[in-house]
């Protein structure tokens, strides 16, 4: 939802309705995360994954 870079709400609101118009699905970063990483059984890339969590994921 970022990359709409609007200025106000109003602009805001107005860019995602034009990317959901466009076929975009609105997702959180959380679930792009998630589908970088797939599942925890992807060992190698498991590292980098819990440290975007630990930096910014919150009490997630």
């Amino acid at each position: 939802m970022d990359a709409s870079g609007g200025v106000s709400e109003e602009t805001h609101d107005m860019a995602v309705r034009r990317m959901v118009q466009a076929g975009v699905v609105p997702i959180t970063w959380q679930a792009v995360r998630g589908e970088w990483q797939r599942d925890w059984a992807r060992e190698k890339t498991v590292p980098g994954a819990a440290e975007v969590l630990a930096q910014h994921g919150g009490a997630w």
